[in-house]
């Protein structure tokens, strides 16, 4: 698939979120994948599970998912596998799927993965829209913009420049 830069999921003009276009993946199916660039350091005896989080709309007929790849040392080199899923089914509007992870024994560090994946084979093209990842050790509170910063709700706001 492909992707720009689309408008945000909530008020936040100076942020966006990820617009994709599904591509055919290697069994001859549309999809739409993306991970995250940064390896993320985990320690499984203090951290069991991990909160995953995101949002997401599209019309296709698509199941969303949000998971970890996961790998043996602390900077993503040696991989072993993938953690569950959170899932989510097809929604038009911005809908946010959340979960709690458990990435196992012998992990030491970990990759964010989302993918849009045909509920059914041989399906058409579709669009879709990711925004908002989370990855944690405790749950969001404030999940829809409730929680405001300095009058904003935007999660990156001007409060930040000045620490």
């Amino acid at each position: 698939g492909s992707s720009v830069l689309g408008p945000d999921s909530g008020s936040c003009t100076s942020s966006g979120a990820i617009h994709g276009t599904s591509g055919l993946s290697g069994g001859g199916d549309q999809g739409f994948w993306v991970t995250s660039d940064q390896c993320i350091p985990v320690d499984p005896v203090t951290t069991p599970d991990l909160v995953l989080a995101g949002m997401y709309r599209t019309t296709g007929d698509v199941f969303a998912r949000i998971y970890l790849q996961i790998f043996s040392d602390g900077n993503c080199t040696a991989p072993i596998g993938f953690s569950s899923s959170v899932f989510g089914g097809t929604s038009a509007g911005w809908n946010r799927i959340a979960g709690v992870v458990t990435p196992g024994s012998g992990v030491g560090s970990v990759l964010v993965f989302a993918d849009t994946i045909p509920s059914t084979s041989g399906g058409p093209s579709f669009t879709v829209d990711w925004d908002r990842f989370y990855l944690g050790v405790e749950p969001q509170i404030y999940l829809d913009d409730f929680e405001f910063e300095s009058g904003s709700a935007c999660h990156w706001s001007a409060v930040v420049g000045e620490i």
